[in-house]
């Protein structure tokens, strides 16, 4: 069994005590007030987004005060338990990371789609169709994470949900398409260009990709002119 970080610890606690609430049998049915919308009834998840808001205002030492960080138990039943519950509580979040998304509500969607994915760490269950499931929208989310820091032009920290993405699935072309853009947008011209590059020597028929060779060419020779010009003027 792995040892826990301190914020590994918080994120596990936090999902045990939501899909397993203390002093409650697995299988007590809370019968909750209906709140259908779309055909999807979200009543039962809100007492869970109101768990999540509370717990992760509680300080770190009254995280460590509620229950020993190394009780074996707690670890090896969120970490082999199933992964069904946490990838539909994951699913929620994610559409309404979709919403918020496609209603240009960049920071709420963002919030959104953080939420989503804490809900698929420490995930070690041995059920390779979950685990597929897992990957899938682990790699979704981060590709729509990387679009709403486009979107409000951080593409700094968009790059890092981008290779994340990239690692779960290598020859994704809507991935590598925007890490190339978002080194393009910071200034890290052959960081870019070398993307871009790799791709066309598969692929020469990519007009996207050849297109943003071109811009990136362009760019960096508009830069190198202007910083001639400053020279020539100091």
């Amino acid at each position: 069994m792995p040892k826990l970080t301190l914020r590994g610890y918080e994120l596990t606690k936090k999902l045990f005590d939501i899909y397993y609430p203390p002093n409650k049998k697995k299988s007590e049915v809370v019968e909750t007030r209906s709140r259908v919308v779309g055909g999807t009834d979200y009543s039962k998840f809100d007492k869970i987004a109101l768990e999540i808001e509370r717990e992760e205002t509680l300080s770190k030492k009254q995280i460590l005060n509620m229950v020993n960080p190394n009780d074996i138990k707690i670890q090896r039943q969120m970490f082999e338990g199933s992964s069904k519950p946490k990838i539909e509580m994951c699913t929620i979040f994610k559409n309404e990371g979709d919403e918020n998304l496609r209603n240009k509500k960049y920071e709420l969607a963002q919030n959104s789609y953080e939420k989503a994915l804490s809900n698929l760490f420490y995930n070690f269950n041995d059920d390779k169709e979950e685990q597929k499931k897992v990957e899938q929208l682990k790699c979704s989310i981060n590709l729509n994470l990387s679009m709403v820091l486009m979107k409000m032009n951080n593409y700094k920290d968009a790059i890092g949900y981008l290779t994340e993405a990239k690692r779960l699935q290598p020859d994704n072309l809507k991935t590598i398409y925007r890490m190339a853009y978002c080194n393009f947008s910071i200034g890290e011209y052959d960081k870019a260009r070398k993307i871009v590059n790799d791709v066309l020597k598969k692929n020469d028929n990519s007009p996207e990709f050849k297109q943003l060779l071109e811009d990136i060419n362009n760019k960096e020779l508009n830069d190198y002119k202007k910083k001639g010009k400053m020279l020539k003027a100091v």
